[in-house]
């Protein structure tokens, strides 16, 4: 689980954050991104790729890295890689700052990558497993090692098209 220093950052936000259910799948990918962000009313059904390009110029909250963590199950060291800020500058947000728009895109790449390891694997405990398992396919990596750049959380949605189709390296 998250650590406490996120954990505190959610507390008192006006954002409603997490959710214990499964993500639906008669969902469009759009509002299973947002509810597996924690924005459990994104707007419209009618997705296209500009609806995501609108949510990064605008910004999400700082409640939704927090959010995040909790629902990847990730300690604030984690986040701290994924998103570029020092824990000393993650301590100082308030949930109601807003994320610049590199990092509200990591949000929604990251929780997209999420909503579709849940998909290819049923389960998103047994993705949650998958992630942090050493894999001779990556290297002896985890997945999560990948997570710090767009090209890594490329690489792991790429990892999950094999594994669908039944492709292992």
């Amino acid at each position: 689980m998250a650590k406490a220093g996120i954990q505190k950052k959610i507390k008192g936000g006006d954002q409603k954050v997490g959710s214990d259910k499964p993500l639906r799948k008669g969902l469009s990918e759009y509002h299973r991104v947002f509810r597996f962000i924690g924005i459990s009313n994104p707007g419209p059904d009618s997705f296209n790729e500009i609806e995501y390009i609108n949510h990064i110029r605008s910004g999400f909250s700082y409640a939704i890295i927090a959010n995040l963590a909790d629902q990847m199950e990730f300690s604030d060291d984690d986040f701290s890689s994924i998103f570029h800020i020092s824990k000393r500058t993650m301590s100082r947000r308030k949930p109601e700052d807003s994320l610049n728009a590199e990092q509200t895109e990591r949000a929604i790449e990251l929780a997209r990558l999420y909503v579709r390891g849940e998909e290819v694997f049923g389960e998103m405990n047994l993705f949650k497993e998958w992630m942090n398992r050493n894999l001779r396919a990556l290297g002896n990596k985890k997945p999560k090692e990948f997570l710090d750049t767009s090209i890594g959380i490329h690489f792991i949605m790429d990892e999950l098209g094999r594994i669908e189709h039944g492709v292992f390296a």
